[in-house]
């Protein structure tokens, strides 16, 4: 069983260690040669990190984030309880409300300034219009 094991672990160790350009499906696959020998250990867990260092190194791609999570996520959607799994970002829904928040913040602002306009011009008009009427009555009076 040893000698059928060992072609397959170097083949898999090649592919690892080979200098193609990076792309999701060779970063799946070193992960999980990676993972493989080191399962339960920091190796598994930092190795994400060390993979999009390479890829920044090696300049070949210009997303190296983008195709490094994307290959994680591919990873973990077999293997959900590696320790390489905590590499992503969780997901939270605190930027939403934060923006939510600051929208509902504006549109207050701007409802409390446009009423107190409103409020303005229709109290300007009001004495406006008493005011004519006082003058438009004074010039009847003297008129008569």
């Amino acid at each position: 069983m040893a000698t059928t094991l060992k072609p397959w672990i170097a083949e898999l160790v090649s592919i690892a260690n080979s200098n193609t350009p990076f792309n999701a499906d060779e970063v799946e696959v070193r992960l999980k040669v990676t993972c493989i020998f080191f399962q339960e250990s920091e190796e598994c867990a930092k190795r994400p990190s060390e993979l999009l260092g390479e890829c920044e190194t090696a300049k070949e791609i210009p997303d190296c984030e983008e195709v490094i999570r994307h290959g994680v996520e591919q990873f973990c959607t077999q293997e959900k309880t590696s320790p390489a799994c905590g590499w992503l970002p969780t997901t939270t829904t605190t930027a939403n409300i934060t923006t939510e928040s600051s929208t509902t913040l504006f549109i207050i602002i701007g409802a409390v300034v446009g009423g107190v306009l409103i409020l303005a011009i229709a109290i300007g008009l009001f004495f406006y219009c008493r005011r004519k009427k006082k003058l438009a009555g004074k010039k009847g009076q003297m008129v008569v």
